[in-house]
This record gives C-alpha cells, sequence and structure tokens, in this order.
C-alpha cells in the first residue's frame, strides 16, 4: 500500500500518545493498525483507508486517513517501532513543502518494510521491523468502548451487588487520562469534543472529522461530588473598589458567545466588527 509521509506520521504521532507503557502489559503498548474501505472528507463514495487504534487501559484514541492499496489484515507495531518509523521519515521527508513525499508499506511473512515511494525516488529509505501478534490485542473490547451508544444524560450506573450510583453535576478526570487528548488536540488543532453523561461512564471523544477516543473517569464516591457548585473556596479583593467600576459606555456584556463575558471594554466594538465581516463579505 502507499500513503502519503505526512500522513502516515499524523497517525503514529497520534496513536502513540494513547498507547500503553506499562512492561507488565506488552500487548497495549503497540498500535493495531489496518486498511479498510470507507468514508472520509469530500470524496464521492468509499475511498481506501489506512486506520489505526491504541489503548493503555485508561484512554482509547482511534484515527484515520487516506492510502491507496490495502494490507492483507491487520498488523500490530509496537511502539518502539512506531516511534522509528516517525523519525526516520520524518528525516526523510524534509521540507517536503508541497506535500509529496509518500511511502510504500510492505508486509511479509510476519515483517513490515517501509520504503520511500520508488515512483518519487529511486533508492531511496526504508527500514523494517518485526511486526506482533495481532490477536494478542484487544481488539474487541477496544472498539465496543468506542462504538457504545449512551444517552446524554444517565441517571444511574449499576455498580453491581445490588447498588447504584447516582448522576451528579461533577466529573473527575486523571490529567495523565486528559493528557494524550490534549496533545493530539494541539497536533490537529481541534478543540476537544467531549460526550458526558455519567460520572462513573467513560466519556467519547471527537476531534474533527477522523479522531475519536475513549477516556476513562475516576469513580469515587467522595461525598464532594454530590455538591451542585464548586466547594473550593474563593477569596478576591474588595471588587467594590473604585478601579474595577464600570469605565465611560463600556458594557459588562459581550456578544462573542465564544468568549467568558468579562465586561472588557471593547468587546462589544471587536464583535460588531466581526459580525459586519462575515455579514458584508470581502468587497
Amino acid at each position: 500500500m502507499r500513503i502519503k509521509t505526512s500522513q502516515l506520521i499524523a497517525v503514529l504521532q497520534d496513536l502513540i500518545r494513547t498507547a500503553g507503557n506499562d512492561p507488565e502489559l506488552p500487548t497495549l503498548n503497540a498500535i493495531l493498525l489496518h486498511t479498510t474501505r470507507g468514508h472520509h472528507g469530500a470524496e464521492p463514495g468509499q475511498v481506501e483507508l489506512f486506520a489505526g487504534v491504541s489503548t493503555n487501559r485508561y484512554c482509547v484514541g482511534h484515527t484515520y486517513t487516506w492510502c491507496s492499496g490495502q494490507l492483507s489484515g491487520p498488523s500490530l507495531w509496537s511502539v518502539r517501532d512506531a516511534k522509528n518509523v516517525v523519525s526516520v521519515f520524518k528525516a526523510a521527508r524534509g521540507k517536503d513543502k508541497h506535500d509529496v513525499h509518500a511511502v510504500e508499506i510492505v508486509r511479509s511473512a510476519g515483517e513490515i518494510v517501509i520504503r520511500e515511494d520508488p515512483n518519487l525516488i529511486d533508492e531511496g529509505v526504508s527500514l523494517a521491523f518485526g511486526e506482533r501478534d495481532a490477536g494478542d490485542f484487544p481488539a474487541r473490547g477496544v472498539y465496543r468502548h468506542l462504538d457504545i451508544e449512551q444517552p446524554t444524560t444517565k441517571l444511574e450506573v449499576d455498580a453491581g451487588v445490588s447498588r447504584f450510583v447516582d448522576a451528579t453535576p461533577a466529573t473527575d478526570i486523571s490529567p495523565s487520562v486528559l493528557a494524550p487528548f490534549l496533545a493530539v488536540a494541539n497536533r490537529r488543532g481541534e478543540p476537544v469534543r467531549l460526550y458526558r453523561t455519567h460520572q462513573w461512564v467513560p466519556i467519547l471523544v471527537q476531534m474533527g472529522e477522523a479522531y475519536r477516543g475513549v477516556l476513562m473517569t475516576v469513580r469515587t464516591d467522595d461525598p464532594v461530588e454530590h455538591q451542585e457548585r464548586p466547594t473550593s473556596d474563593l477569596y478576591p479583593p474588595d471588587l467594590d473598589d473604585p478601579r474595577w467600576a464600570p469605565k465611560g459606555d463600556a458594557t459588562t456584556e459581550t456578544e462573542d458567545w465564544q468568549q467568558l463575558d468579562l465586561g472588557v471594554e471593547g468587546d462589544d466594538d471587536s464583535a460588531d466588527d466581526s459580525a459586519d465581516e462575515l455579514e458584508d463579505g470581502p468587497e
């Protein structure tokens, strides 16, 4: 199969983020990759896709991109090999201002060979490594979580032993579980969309069109989570101090719903200008 080098690197970088690194769970220290056909972007009908998934038990990442050709079944790459692929072919790609650099991925007898597209470069860089056993990866469980259907609001969850946990306003997320998704979002330049249901239920994540994930929440019976609002104290200065009095005709509301309403002077002007530009369009 053939794939643009930039797209191969992007897929691997995103999936390395959510892969495991526990030496006691080597089957998760890997990325499961395969080819398929499906819809992507504005292309009419189905196209050939290169898709992958990884997990560390606390989060899951799944993404895909265009390719040409097919692999003969799923292929499991160790995180170490995936990092080597990124390093070697990022250097081989160089500046590639027109994004034309591509590689071929050849699979034979349990070995993966990645080489620069011979149609572009006669004797280019190549890298070979052994596959892991794809059957060791918990693919069914991973994709079950990625495709789970949950109501927007789930009022209670069966915690086992005839015990039910009521839904609360608060959901706790470990920083280490959230961090991979923030890194992926920064690389993609996309907002992180969370589909939250119940504080004990895994949260589905989406970034753009071609990335879906799952993150596990922190399950706690801390009574603080049953509060309607945060319980940490606030210690503001004297907000009646004249220096914070409204200035001139400055409004305390902003029409830009993407920003916090801070009552900052000039908020309305910038919002109005943006609205005029969008409405009138270029001259």
